[in-house]
């Protein structure tokens, strides 16, 4: 997939890797990213500080968001896959066959029932040692 995304590169082109679906090793031809003078570059949220990853969001808001909103900036999807068939969707993605987002439709009473109860926090004179962690999600609630 690599060798593939660089060989379509244009001229002082950027290659962004976010997701690594297929693999964390790809064929990389040197002379073909220094004859299109592209820069390749790598993301990821796994090693970002909460802050870190809030001031992605902005960002992300305050420059896309009206696109977004005005339909000019669409995210890409390719299959829909009822909650019920949670599994079927795991299988698909680890298959590595899809272009875009998978969804998983989920009704209302079960969007409600798969909500987590707020906790209250300790209250505590002391450093807290309690750590959260958060994954985006792509959520279309069924009538």
């Amino acid at each position: 997939m690599l060798a593939d995304n660089i060989q379509v590169l244009a001229l002082k082109a950027r290659l962004v890797s976010v997701g690594r679906n297929a693999g964390r090793v790809g064929d990389c031809d040197l002379d073909e990213i220094a004859r299109k003078r592209a820069s390749i570059i790598g993301v990821t949220f796994r090693t970002r500080t909460p802050e870190e990853s809030l001031a992605c969001s902005e960002r992300f808001a305050a420059h896309l968001l009206g696109a977004v909103a005005a339909g000019a900036l669409k995210p890409v999807l390719d299959r829909t896959f009822p909650f019920e068939r949670l599994a079927d969707a795991h299988r698909y993605m680890l298959s590595d066959a899809q272009t875009g987002k998978i969804v998983l439709e989920v009704s209302d009473q079960r969007a409600m029932s798969l909500r987590r109860p707020r906790r209250r926090r300790p209250r505590s004179s002391g450093r807290s040692t309690t750590a959260t962690t958060g994954t985006t999600s792509c959520w279309r609630s069924s009538a």
